[in-house]
């Protein structure tokens, strides 16, 4: 039996903080890589807990880093490789952590090459999971985004690269919806669309208007399209804005949008995927892994957000007061009586407005959903 599902979240958590360094680990800045090795080095001491724990084996708080071979040995008689390698990079993180002496980059570089497989021959070898399989997506609320991202995560170790931006981009598409449940999104994602207006179908319509004044049609016509140029350009700002808003990297999202295709999708739920023109070289996985990184951290800042602030379209905790509550239908566009849901109930309701009432909820009563008045319940938040 392998480890159960809380100890498999710890493992997330070990090759999260890992993937989120690879890259830095690359800089050619000594202090940039010295951050980075910080990172990877707190992933390599979660992962070595989640090991331990799951083979039972009862170790101190204040556990030294490199006793984790001896541990593993004496309780499996065989020591976990690569020992030698992580003593350097122990030792690095010393030097810089303690002493100010930041590595020599191409030397770090050497030694964290050795961690992915690292972790992936301990995983293997010595608790039968596959590290690969491992998705950081878990790590995602929203259910949609999770399981788009679960399908990148395969294709990307298929080497199908191309499709797997697909689903990452419809991934931040979801995201990017999600962080306002129910606002009038439009159906075409403007964050991944940073092409020009001759490559989308144009907002403002082409109207020809024949000859009634000389070259009137055509005068006019640059009139709307300059309009429309304009458009774009204010809509494009707002929405970087609001990403900076949602501590969404542009910078990142600079990188990410060479990549992404464009995304829109229907009132049925269906996503269409239009790729980029132009000369594109070849994708890789780096490529692929960047993009799914992006993604991941985008979600799980807004995330977060979400789970700090007040969500004013969230469902509410509601007691109906001692009188009781009418339940309300729609019909022929009023608001008609259907029910009586009794005193003292718990229910779950949406805020909303009803054109010519008082505020309403959108509840569920004994499988029936409607409204109730705002008069006939009580949040119990506000208690």
């Amino acid at each position: 039996m392998g480890p159960d599902a809380a100890l498999l979240k710890r493992l997330t958590y070990a090759k999260y903080l890992y993937y989120t360094s690879i890259d830095q680990i690359r800089s050619t800045s000594p202090i940039v890589a010295a951050e980075a090795l910080l990172r990877i080095h707190d992933a390599i001491e979660i992962f070595q807990r989640f090991v331990l724990d799951s083979l039972n084996v009862n170790v101190p708080n204040d556990l030294k880093f490199m006793e984790f071979w001896e541990r593993v040995k004496i309780a499996t008689t065989k020591e976990p490789p690569y020992k030698n390698r992580v003593a350097l990079l122990n030792d690095m993180r010393g030097g810089f952590k303690h002493k100010a002496i930041c590595p020599n980059p191409a030397d770090l570089r050497d030694v964290a090459a050795v961690i992915q497989p690292f972790f992936a021959e301990v995983c293997r070898d010595f608790l039968g999971v596959d590290f690969d399989k491992v998705s950081l997506a878990d790590l995602v609320d929203d259910d949609r985004a999770r399981e788009r991202l679960h399908k990148a995560d395969d294709l990307i170790e298929s080497q199908n690269y191309g499709e797997a931006l697909s689903e990452i981009a419809i991934a931040l598409h979801i995201v990017l919806a999600q962080k306002y449940p129910r606002s009038p999104w439009a159906s075409t994602s403007d964050l991944l669309d940073t092409g020009p207006s001759s490559d989308r179908p144009p907002r403002i319509p082409y109207h020809r208007y024949g000859n009634v004044l000389s070259g009137a049609g055509d005068l006019i016509h640059k009139i709307e399209e300059g309009f429309e140029k304009l458009h774009d350009r204010i809509s494009r700002q707002a929405d970087l804005l609001e990403m900076l808003i949602w501590r969404i990297d542009l910078q990142e999202y600079s990188k990410f949008a060479q990549f992404a295709p464009y995304v829109s999708e229907t009132g049925g739920g269906n996503f269409y995927v239009v790729q980029r023109g132009g000369m594109q070289r070849p994708l890789t996985k780096r490529d692929a892994r960047f993009c799914f990184q992006f993604v991941l951290d985008s979600a799980l800042s807004i995330q977060q957000q979400k789970h700090e602030l007040p969500d004013l379209f969230a469902a509410q905790r509601l007691k109906t007061v001692a009188r009781g509550a009418k339940l309300y239908k729609v019909q022929n566009s009023s608001l008609v009586a259907c029910g009586e849901i009794p005193g003292g109930q718990g229910i779950d309701g949406v805020y909303a407005c009803w054109s010519g009432e008082e505020t309403v909820w959108q509840v569920e009563w004994q499988g029936v959903k409607g409204f109730v008045k705002n008069g006939d319940v009580v949040q119990l938040d506000n208690q």
